[in-house]
């Protein structure tokens, strides 16, 4: 039973000890999930931080490597690859005396992304994973006018989804920001509500602008673009952005010039939902449950997607 006095997000951790955050749609993904961390971190939790990786992994050193698709990121860890996202936070944890070693998967199905879960669930006797999402599209069930980019994070949704551990939760931050891949918010507002008629929806929990989560937060995403300056994340510069109070068309990049942005209050706030409740109303997660690489997941969403009537959007009314 939950009370408005303990955050729902926190009560659903409250018994955990040894929680796994990870990027569920790849990218700087991870980031998402970083002022939680920080926050179970501040309260004595022991958190690790996982990453699906969009990084080219075959190119660091073999040592990083704990199984065939799991890759331990130090520090240390360096890579040719000029996008190395994990190995960015690797470091930036480290200067601030925070657990630095970030895990990597590789692209993949969800049989061998369940089985790299496993292996990291094993190793480190997880008791709780929570999947964060930079934006929404993790919550579109796969009627709605436009999915986004389903495809890693419906990976993910899919291969936690079939994993034994006591408390698996989904958090998006960022609301709003997958407009610029068409998706329909009212639509995703209106999944939230089913979620919550089914027990589903563990509330909305905003980030204070002045608290050390926040302030954290801020200062990685400004190192991160910083070590990859070419492609800064556009997710994460408007979530910083709404951290610190920004609103409307703030432009931080030339990523985005030529894009009116609509920075607002509400990306800087987290959106919990159970996992398992997420999963159960997905109606094509059966097509991609039986696939070993991205590839089948793409064909077989792309074919889903041709069979489905979608649901009609419809604009915010006010």
């Amino acid at each position: 039973m939950f009370s408005l006095s303990i955050p729902p997000l926190f009560a659903a951790l409250g018994s955990s000890r040894n929680v796994l955050i990870a990027g569920a749609g790849g990218g700087f993904d991870v980031y998402a999930g970083l002022p939680l961390a920080v926050a179970l971190w501040n309260s004595g939790v022991r958190v690790h931080l996982a990453n699906l990786s969009f990084s080219e992994l075959e190119l660091i050193d073999r040592d990083a490597w704990m199984t065939e698709h799991v890759a331990a990121i130090s520090p240390e860890t360096t890579s040719p690859d000029w996008y190395f996202p994990e190995g960015t936070l690797a470091r930036w944890l480290a200067a601030h005396d925070l657990p630095s070693t970030v895990y990597a998967f590789p692209p993949l199905g969800v049989q061998t992304l369940r089985e790299a879960y496993r292996h990291l669930i094993d190793s480190l006797g997880i008791d709780a994973i929570v999947l964060v999402d930079g934006g929404t599209d993790v919550l579109l069930r796969g009627d709605e006018s436009n999915l986004g980019t389903p495809v890693e994070d419906i990976t993910s949704l899919g291969a936690v989804a079939g994993l034994d551990v006591p408390v698996k939760l989904v958090t998006c931050l960022g609301f709003g920001i997958d407009a610029f891949d068409g998706v329909n918010h009212v639509q995703v507002l209106e999944n939230i509500a089913a979620l919550d008629r089914e027990g589903g929806y563990l509330g909305a929990l905003s980030i204070p602008n002045a608290s050390r989560e926040a302030v954290l937060y801020r200062d990685a995403v400004a190192d991160a673009q910083a070590a990859t300056p070419a492609r800064p994340s556009i997710v994460h510069g408007q979530i910083e952005a709404a951290t610190r109070g920004a609103f409307g068309d703030v432009q931080f990049s030339r990523r985005t010039s030529g894009s009116a942005l609509f920075v607002n209050p509400l990306m800087a706030i987290y959106f919990t939902v159970g996992l398992d409740k997420l999963a159960a109303r997905c109606l094509y997660l059966d097509r991609i449950e039986n696939t070993i690489g991205r590839r089948q997941v793409i064909s077989r969403i792309e074919a889903y997607r041709n069979e489905v009537s979608p649901r009609i959007p419809r604009a915010f009314p006010h």
